[in-house]
């Protein structure tokens, strides 16, 4: 969806696919440090975000991020973690 590296957020639309459960598309904004923004694929590509809620400030935090095939892209196939 976007990404504001002076926030040090990324705003992501979590999307239904076949198999799944969720039956509407939702978004989540998650907190990264500043050096892990070079590391975001472009603007409508999969991303894959590996980290931690933080009950305190009530944030998801990520620590780790990817790019990762989407479902529909193409491939048809659900993608694969790294």
């Amino acid at each position: 969806m976007g990404a504001d590296p002076g926030e040090g957020r990324v705003e992501v639309e979590v999307r239904p696919n076949p198999q799944g459960r969720l039956e509407e598309p939702f978004r989540l904004t998650v907190w990264l440090p500043l050096s892990l923004f070079p590391r975001l694929p472009p603007l409508g590509r999969g991303v894959y975000l590996r980290g931690e809620y933080r009950p305190g400030s009530r944030r998801l935090v990520a620590r780790e991020v990817g790019e990762a095939p989407l479902w529909d892209d193409g491939e048809g196939q659900a993608p694969p973690r790294p």
